[in-house]
């Protein structure tokens, strides 16, 4: 979904919930939108980069310059560590994940040989959990861009006559739960991963949920 030519957000009062509306031009559209802390979130649009949308001050100032191509449905994932920034996303086509200082330097890429990205969640630490379609789950530190250890398969992947559908969802830090469904109203599988000090991932061994 595109948002625009206003962004809304929730801002607490005393006596409920308010909204602050920031008005923007017409023709800024973003496709993917992350919240960065203290009203302020970061917007990606087509025609002008990375925005930094600031609904306390009520202005929209650059963040990035970017004419590259992302793929918004997989979201943004901004991270801050002192006086220092980056911004990481799924590239389109989804076979690799970047990161970006806030300069609009490459800081670390992880690409896929085989499958592409189907999903993707934070996982604390500076850290985001990806899945790609072979089953494969991997980790990847948000201000390098690079892989945090081996990627791991997922064990015991039930077979379907069909494409399957994965998400994945942080449980604590350094810990995600994988689900998959193979149709509407089936079964859902899921597996809890997590990735250890020593940076290796531990997929246990499959569940099951049972639908109806």
């Amino acid at each position: 979904h595109a948002f625009g030519p206003a962004w809304h957000a929730p801002m607490p009062e005393a006596r409920g919930v308010d909204f602050e509306v920031l008005q923007v031009p017409f023709d800024v559209r973003a496709t993917a939108l992350a919240p960065t802390g203290d009203g302020h979130f970061l917007a990606y649009c087509p025609n002008s980069g990375f925005q930094d949308i600031n609904l306390v001050e009520q202005k929209m100032d650059t963040a990035m310059n970017f004419t590259g191509s992302i793929s918004p449905e997989f979201g943004l994932f901004p991270c801050s560590q002192g006086s220092s920034s980056w911004i990481s996303f799924v590239e389109n086509p989804p076979k690799s994940f970047v990161c970006y200082t806030s300069a609009g330097q490459v800081a670390g890429r992880t690409s896929f040989n085989q499958g592409t990205i189907c999903a993707v969640c934070g996982a604390g630490e500076a850290l985001v959990a990806l899945l790609i379609t072979t089953g494969h789950i991997r980790f990847v530190d948000l201000t390098t861009g690079k892989a945090a250890g081996k990627s791991t398969k997922l064990p015991d992947i039930p077979r379907a006559d069909r494409p399957s559908t994965f998400f994945i969802h942080q449980t604590q830090p350094r810990q995600v739960v994988a689900m998959r469904q193979v149709r509407p109203g089936a079964d859902v599988h899921f597996w809890i991963c997590e990735l250890d000090e020593l940076n290796n991932i531990t997929a246990g061994g499959r569940r099951t949920l049972k639908i109806g």
